[in-house]
């Protein structure tokens, strides 16, 4: 037994030989991003970045019916009539594939989950479940309204481990999905203007979401646009829309849609509060779940990780975000040069552990400018519903739209180009060439292949 001692002893020199060489490695990259940061005359100061305090009486994020929401969303069994349950809910309709708001399913789904009570027999399905919500759903009007009241958002916390462990923009994703149900249900018994109020109000949910700052709000804001855009999809394929109507339509999306400045902030935000995070940890884990192991690696690695952090996400704000464009061969080029860091090992021992705080930042840019493209085209799908609604007819080309087209001032996101147009029995189709930067002659990318096929908007009419 003795013997094995001085073997023993041998094997814990070695291991803390390994574990200061490690140390002192990712020290030193640290320190040398330190040092170009200090050329740049950059800070990680979270408080700096979010800005100064909003008075509660204009903040969003202070507002009574989302705070009730923050908070019940934490107590188990607790059920709210803004968030419909997942389990057995219909498909949302619009969009490509021509699918339809199925508003029968939906009754029968909000009345299975007691959220709608003894619906009028003499009504349509779409007719019932907005007589429904209107009585039953008292909080989705003190939403709009809070919405509209509160046009600022700042979150209050202020410190990198507030804002890791927050998950309000998943409560704002959720209270999304009334507004949905309801801007389809008013497309279906012939309301535009009830549809053109959700839209608007679910573009000020998703600013919102994005407010809050880092990826997960972004995230948060790319797919409450997504829903936006399905909307707005079946608004112009049910028709009937007057010029003024079609104008607060173009104009909604104009203030919605997001911008490439969104992009950057998200991404200082993300890395001030992950690498604040990383690098203040100090073995705090205690409330965090992880395995005891976790917090030592962590802390062994805390320089590396901050270190890979930053320089990812200013290699993406330096390289990628060119004006209101992105880069797409950049980004790719960023991506595998990433993901040839993290496989490499360091003394043994996977630097992949960075892979726990980075999202795929080349996934996120996709979805973000696929999103931005998808906006572009639903504005010129609005200029060519006001040259059909003027001529009576669809234009044969993109050219006929004349002013409508410069006002329209749509460009792909990524190429710089305008978009490809084809008549298609009564609707048509638009697209952008999208990432692969190739016309696939108007082909949707295949199912979680966004960087193949072209990004499209295919608009059909009933």
């Amino acid at each position: 037994m003795k013997r094995w001692i001085p073997f023993g002893l041998a094997l814990l020199l070695i291991l803390a030989a390994m574990g200061f060489g490690i140390w002192r490695f990712s020290g030193s990259e640290w320190e040398s991003l330190q040092r170009d940061l200090a050329a740049r005359g950059e800070t990680f100061d979270v408080a700096v970045l979010l800005g100064g305090p909003i008075p509660d009486e204009r903040n969003f994020a202070r507002s009574p019916v989302l705070l009730r929401e923050i908070e019940g969303s934490k107590r188990p069994g607790w059920r709210s009539s803004l968030q419909l349950p997942f389990e057995g809910r219909p498909r949302f309709g619009g969009g490509a594939g021509n699918r339809t708001f199925d508003a029968g399913a939906w009754l029968d789904y909000l009345k299975r989950e007691k959220l709608v009570t003894q619906p009028r027999e003499d009504l349509t399905p779409a007719a019932a479940i907005l007589e429904a919500m209107a009585r039953e759903l008292p909080e989705l009007a003190e939403l709009e309204s809070e919405l509209r009241t509160r046009p600022e958002t700042r979150w209050p916390e202020t410190t990198a481990e507030q804002m890791i462990a927050r998950f309000s923009a998943g409560v704002l994703n959720r209270i999304a999905d009334p507004l949905v149900v309801r801007g389809q249900a008013a497309i279906a018994v012939g309301d535009r203007d009830l549809a053109l109020r959700s839209i608007e109000s679910l573009f000020r949910l998703g600013r919102a979401a994005g407010a809050q700052g880092m990826l997960i709000g972004g995230l948060v804001r790319i797919t409450l646009e997504k829903r936006t855009q399905l909307i707005i999809a079946e608004l112009l394929a049910a028709g009937g829309l007057s010029e003024p109507q079609l104008q607060t339509l173009a104009e909604l999306v104009r203030s919605g849609a997001m911008r490439t400045e969104d992009m950057e902030s998200w991404l200082r935000l993300e890395r001030a509060v992950i690498v604040t995070f990383v690098r203040g940890t100090k073995l705090r884990f205690g409330s965090t779940g992880l395995d005891p192991m976790q917090p030592a690696v962590l802390w062994l690695f805390k320089d590396r990780i901050a270190h890979d952090v930053s320089w990812t996400c200013q290699e993406f704000l330096d390289e990628v975000l060119v004006g209101e464009r992105v880069d797409a061969a950049r980004a790719d080029r960023i991506a595998a040069e990433y993901d040839a860091r993290i496989a490499r090992p360091v003394l043994g021992i996977p630097a992949r552990i960075t892979g726990i705080f980075l999202p795929m930042y080349d996934s996120v840019f996709v979805s973000f400018t696929q999103t931005r493209a998808t906006s572009a085209l639903a504005l010129m799908a609005i200029a060519i519903e006001r040259h059909r609604l003027r001529a009576g007819s669809l234009p044969a080309s993109l050219a006929e739209l004349g002013a409508d087209l410069a006002s329209a001032d749509v460009l792909d996101p990524v190429g710089g180009g305008a978009p490809h147009y084809r008549i298609e029995g009564e609707g048509y189709r638009l697209w952008f060439d999208g990432w692969n930067r190739r016309d696939d002659g108007g082909t949707e990318p295949p199912r979680g292949k966004r960087k193949e096929g072209d990004w499209i908007w295919e608009q059909r009419r009933e």
